[in-house]
């Protein structure tokens, strides 16, 4: 059952503070086709959904890395080392 307290739907705004992301990073990956909005309210914004959040999340997990040039699970083990 989902938890009425979680918030479904983000503006753009309120989708770059949950992802601690700029606003102008929401709309770039929106621009590229990487996150497109999921709706338009009736004056034209941009309207996420819960979907829209965990996939910016995924898309923001390299730089969170500090690997944004190299796959993830090549960052992912360069980050976290196998120990003999």
């Amino acid at each position: 059952m989902l938890d009425q307290t979680q918030k479904t739907t983000y503006s753009t705004g309120e989708l770059a503070r949950a992802c601690e992301v700029s606003v102008r990073t929401v709309q770039y990956y929106d621009q590229k086709g990487l996150l497109p909005h999921s709706d338009l309210t009736e004056g034209g914004r941009r309207v996420y959904t819960q979907d829209d959040l965990a996939k910016l999340r995924k898309i923001m997990l390299p730089s969170r890395w500090a690997c944004s040039s190299r796959p993830s699970v090549a960052c992912w083990r360069a980050r976290h080392p196998i120990r003999s």
